[in-house]
């Protein structure tokens, strides 16, 4: 039914209706995973894309007259980037290292600026990827069990990954750390699991190199990538610190820019808002779905982001920019923030 619908939208061009009210004058791009396809999960859907796919998009958006920028050009200019409109600001989450295998390369082919904010544990390797824990055990089993505060729930795996996966994703974020550890091992235990360690991350020399180049800012994503909300306030601001000034030592150069692990209201709000401004950063991205407006800048730590969708949910990237989806689930609130 959803895939008809956005279908029977995308057809009709509904969403180009919602673009000179909702579409604002800057979206920030949010991405994770750029990898050929054949190394993609098709579980964790909206958290990775091919390079094709990518520089199909960097094209199609340059043809159509949108401006690729920096958040810094962004954050100086940001009345230019109102009056100019069409600007778009390229993110990247966590420190894959496929960004900069595949990425890096597009966006230095077309001199596309771009924003990864470092999850510290990542090149550091210590990094627990509970994600893919999840996505191996969804793999592996038809049915899941879970226990939570309504009792047992029955997750069909084999019927519907993707569900069962986002279900293992929510339960899991709604737990302390030491639960998560728990759930995580109860599951892989009784399901099995067929994750295998691998090198997902870039290491401190890439992340250098990267950092080196003027198309590139670096930015964090806290030490462990864990849930502020479930941190006291002094334990999120020094995780939070922390992360940055081990990003600053590594690469010689400022950190100013902060993204929200899970970034949702639930995971980041006015406490958190306030955090990243006493950890000495310019801005914060969330992953609340929006573009930017002039009033934004009064709001620089809660900066919404626009997925890049690939696969079975592409049609909703027209709908994202438009500002369409955003301001349906907002009713009708064009400036997204808290």
């Amino acid at each position: 039914m959803k895939k008809l619908l956005l279908a029977g939208i995308d057809n009709l061009g509904l969403y180009r209706l919602f673009t000179p009210f909702y579409g604002g004058h800057t979206s920030i791009i949010l991405l994770h995973r750029v990898r050929p396809a054949q190394h993609t999960t098709g579980i964790d859907g909206g958290h990775e894309v091919t390079p094709g796919f990518l520089e199909a998009f960097i094209e199609e958006r340059t043809r159509c007259g949108w401006r690729f920028i920096s958040l810094d050009y962004l954050l100086d200019n940001f009345e230019e980037c109102s009056r100019r409109k069409k600007n778009l600001v390229i993110t990247l989450d966590d420190g894959y290292q496929d960004n900069y295998r595949h990425a890096y390369p597009l966006f230095q082919k077309y001199r596309v600026p771009f924003t990864i904010y470092v999850t510290t544990s990542f090149p550091d390797g210590t990094a627990d990827l509970w994600w893919y824990k999840l996505a191996s055990v969804v793999n592996s089993a038809e049915e899941i069990f879970i226990n939570s505060d309504e009792g047992t729930v029955v997750i069909s795996a084999a019927v519907d990954p993707r569900g069962a996966f986002r279900t293992l994703r929510h339960h899991f974020l709604s737990l302390g750390r030491e639960e998560q550890a728990h759930f995580l091992e109860d599951l892989m235990e009784r399901y099995g699991s067929q994750y295998r360690e691998e090198r997902f991350a870039m290491s401190w020399d890439e992340i250098l190199q990267l950092s080196r180049d003027e198309l590139c800012t670096i930015g964090s994503h806290t030490t462990s990538h864990g849930n502020l909300r479930k941190l006291s306030r002094e334990e999120a601001l020094r995780d939070m610190v922390l992360a940055k000034c081990e990003t600053e030592q590594r690469i010689g150069k400022p950190v100013l820019h902060f993204s929200y692990p899970y970034g949702t209201e639930q995971e980041a709000s006015w406490r958190e808002e306030q955090l990243a401004r006493e950890a000495g950063f310019k801005t914060a991205v969330t992953t609340r779905i929006g573009n930017l407006f002039d009033e934004h800048i009064r709001h620089l730590y809660l900066l919404p982001r626009v997925p890049l969708q690939q696969g079975a949910f592409e049609r909703l990237n027209p709908i994202y920019l438009s500002g369409m989806y955003s301001a349906i689930a907002r009713r009708f609130r064009r400036v997204v923030t808290h």
